[in-house]
């Protein structure tokens, strides 16, 4: 993660050295004075093409961070569900207990330790949905002796609708909401925005003050874009990325609380052995 923030830093970097570079190449050409007749007109222009850039360049942000904190949200969601059927699993006769629980924790550590890493490039896991699947036939055929038991299937139910939604939003959110057109417009207002600067080269300006010029503005527009691109998937192996800390939560719980291991799973979630359903 480390790594990635460090690859970060250094395009940012390389970005601000290759635009001092072309200003002071430029400014070497440059007339005294600079390419512009009249700089008051050529800066009225650069703020309206600057701030067109900065008012598109906000609301991607915005919207890229709605996603970031959506997916949060939404695993969060998914946790607090396992957690609640693990409880109310409680209620039923020991054998459909143990069976549910067990599942439950291999739900859980399929989606930690199989899916998390899948969401990055916008897949998700077979391995939780057939968990998913095993899941709902265990329910089903759970036997229902008491009225207590009864309202427990209920309310495993609607925690079902509730998980399955926390994972429908957490999938979702893994292909972003950036689409490609918006992110060739980002980029050529950027290029727009930074080729319009180097047009205010100036022989007679002094090295440092054009150097500034170019470098803080290439700096604070590919920092942003940078930014947006995080935002915009926010299940990559980077530092500040989403972890699925909420799960692992659920995960320790429920070892502590579980009555015993069905062995349905490895530590990875991956079914160890088939088993039947009917009963």
């Amino acid at each position: 993660m480390g790594l990635n923030l460090w690859l970060s830093s250094l395009i940012v970097v390389a970005a601000v050295a290759i635009a001092i570079t072309l200003m002071l190449s430029i400014r070497r050409r440059a007339p005294a004075g600079g390419f512009f007749s009249d700089s008051d007109r050529a800066a009225g222009v650069f703020g309206v093409v600057g701030t067109a850039f900065s008012v598109l360049l906000a609301f991607v942000i915005f919207l890229a961070f709605e996603t970031y904190t959506s997916a949060d949200e939404q695993s969060a969601r998914e946790a607090d569900s396992v957690i609640d059927q693990f409880e109310i699993a409680e209620l039923f006769a020991p054998a459909d207990r143990d069976l549910v629980q067990s599942e439950l924790v291999c739900y859980g550590r399929s989606v930690v330790r199989d899916e998390w890493g899948r969401m990055r490039d916008g897949d998700q896991s077979d391995v939780v949905e057939g968990w998913t699947i095993q899941l709902d036939q265990a329910v089903e055929a759970a036997q229902l002796s008491s009225a207590r038991q009864e309202t427990a299937f209920d309310k495993f139910f609607d925690e079902t609708i509730e998980r399955e939604a926390g994972r429908r939003g957490r999938l979702e959110e893994a292909h972003g909401v950036v689409p490609a057109p918006m992110w060739f417009i980002l980029i050529l207002g950027a290029g727009c925005v930074l080729g319009y600067i180097l047009l205010f080269a100036d022989s007679s300006e002094r090295l440092v003050a054009q150097a500034a010029l170019i470098g803080i503005v290439t700096a604070l527009t590919v920092t942003s874009l940078l930014l947006v691109d995080f935002l915009d998937h926010p299940y990559r192996n980077k530092t500040g990325s989403i972890r699925p800390t909420s799960m692992e939560r659920a995960l320790a719980t429920m070892d502590r609380g579980r009555h015993g291991d069905a062995g349905l799973c490895d530590q990875a979630g991956a079914p160890v052995a088939a088993r039947s359903t009917s009963r």
